[in-house]
């Protein structure tokens, strides 16, 4: 068609009749603006889709499944009935979302390892009870990282007091953090509470008492 030809096009002369199906192809559309997004949209695949989060692709809980004596005045590390959480609890139903924590138990405390690199929360929560009355005595729960991979640091923990009137008094305490894991061999954890007096850990199959969740929030 020459120019001529196209000059003598009017406006509004090519009706959507006039297109034929599949003529319009992507080479053609310059820009699709935003107003044109009305109604309801097909599904798509996210494949190719950037700029957009996959949201929380893994989590993890392990938890005590029965009361742990506690040395006093000394760091007692958390090993022995500690296990990932998979599957009824009491109402609930809690799975392990993703690739999950490694486990090395060869220590003298339960080694955890990250499953890939990224941005990790970390939160581990503790029940310790006394037997005794009428006293205050302090507790430490931590949680103790290495970026190398044998060395340990008590980074990150909380203390809480107890004091009661009964026979069995309790306390709760809670360290929790973000964590950017560089280094899925170098960077690991594990756990461990320090009581002022001798005490339990407390734990139980049929609940969440003492227990660990670790969920991956985004990419590094």
């Amino acid at each position: 068609m020459s120019q001529t030809e196209v000059q003598l096009i009017k406006a509004d002369a090519v009706q959507t009749a006039d297109i034929a199906n599949s003529a319009v192809t992507d080479a053609k559309i310059a820009a699709l603006t935003s107003s044109k997004l009305t109604g309801a949209l097909p599904a798509i695949s996210g494949a190719n889709l950037t700029g957009i989060s996959a949201g929380i692709s893994m989590m993890d809980t392990y938890f005590l499944t029965a009361s742990q004596s506690l040395n006093s005045q000394a760091w007692n590390y958390v090993k022995t009935n500690f296990t990932r959480a998979n599957g009824d609890l009491g109402k609930i139903k809690i799975t392990p979302l993703g690739t999950g924590l490694s486990v090395d138990n060869s220590g003298a405390a339960s080694t955890f390892s990250y499953p890939s690199t990224g941005y990790y929360e970390v939160t581990f929560t503790t029940n310790v009870y006394v037997n005794t009355s009428s006293s205050a005595y302090y507790v430490f729960n931590s949680i103790w990282t290495s970026d190398d991979g044998s060395n340990y640091d008590n980074t990150i923990n909380s203390i809480s007091n107890i004091y009661g009137n009964s026979n069995t008094i309790y306390c709760t305490s809670v360290s929790s953090t973000i964590i950017d894991v560089q280094n899925t061999s170098n960077d690991k954890f594990y756990l461990a509470i320090l009581p002022e007096t001798g005490a339990y850990l407390y734990g139980g199959s049929d609940a969440l008492r003492t227990w660990l969740t670790v969920k991956k929030l985004a990419e590094t």
